[in-house]
């Protein structure tokens, strides 16, 4: 089970999500105690609360969609699907993680029509359903997926020539980070991670070993510091007060925490993020953004 939490402006309130359970459980900061389960939709991500704290918005990222909550009487309102660019969302698809056909899902998403085709799925569903995709011959200009599927290089491994062309969102690896796009603090940093990391576990320092190096990096070389004390409200003032531009930190990012009542309340607005591209059978790069592209995006076709 996976969960994230946001918190309402006058922080008396926090709601947390389960990924897995789909549902949004409502929280009493000041006594810990659980005021309401709110089932919501779908792998609830991220959180945002009206200035006032009358309403929650909560990103459901298998639905594509957003979950309007009445964050007083703590009660699901209703779901609005995203649309952008004058592009219509074609379809929305859940399915059920216990079930291992995907075949009729497939045929599901052919009867819609899209012309792209976001993927939010672990390993082992993502690969299913590019399988099932496949064998259905359904046509994509592109397939976007999730860093907990598509970025990784088992997806690659195992689907070869059928990964190729599709994109992934994520974290860079140490081995994919240009060092030219870093600070001097960033290449320092990064040279000093790789080196220990590689002599303890004798291979490349992986995205979610380089994100969790970079978080502790900014919070014991920056934050602290800056706090004066271990104490929670002054750690908190200090990571909201700490600025640091892209490229300070190993992984190419920096830090900029949005603070208590903006939409993205809590949200690191430099984080690291990067596209990947498989751009050949086992070979993927990052195309996105410029800045940290080491391959140019290639229009490839999808099988």
């Amino acid at each position: 089970m996976i969960l994230r939490a946001g918190t309402e402006p006058d922080g008396r309130l926090r709601y947390v999500g389960s990924e897995g359970d789909g549902a949004v459980f409502a929280i009493d900061t000041g006594t810990n105690k659980l005021l309401k389960r709110i089932p919501v939709g779908h792998r609830p991500r991220s959180f945002g609360f009206l200035p006032d704290g009358s309403r929650a918005f909560v990103s459901l990222e298998n639905d594509g969609a957003i979950a309007v909550v009445d964050a007083k009487a703590h009660k699901f309102l209703r779901l609005v699907e995203l649309r952008a660019g004058g592009q219509a969302v074609a379809g929305s698809f859940p399915y059920d993680a216990h079930a291992g056909d995907f075949a009729p899902l497939a045929t599901r998403i052919a009867a819609s029509r899209p012309d792209v085709l976001f993927v939010a799925a672990y390993l082992d569903d993502g690969v299913a359903m590019r399988r099932s995709l496949v064998a259905a011959h359904v046509p994509l200009v592109t397939g976007i997926g999730t860093s907990s599927s598509y970025c990784m290089p088992a997806f690659g491994e195992t689907l070869g020539a059928n990964a190729v062309g599709l994109f992934a969102s994520d974290k860079p690896d140490a081995a994919a980070v240009r060092v030219d796009a870093l600070s001097p603090e960033g290449r320092a940093t990064l040279a000093w991670a790789q080196a220990r990391y590689r002599a303890r576990y004798h291979q490349a320092m992986s995205a979610p070993a380089l994100s969790g190096f970079s978080n502790a990096y900014a919070l014991l070389a920056h934050v602290l510091p800056a706090a004066g004390s271990t104490e929670p409200d002054a750690v908190a003032r200090a990571a909201l007060g700490v600025k640091l531009p892209v490229g300070t930190l190993a992984n190419g990012g920096g830090m900029d925490l949005a603070p208590p009542g903006d939409p993205q309340a809590g949200e690191n607005r430099s984080a690291a993020s990067v596209i990947w591209e498989w751009v050949a059978p086992g070979q993927r790069a990052v195309v996105w953004p410029p800045a940290f592209a080491t391959h140019p995006i290639a229009v490839l076709p999808l099988s």
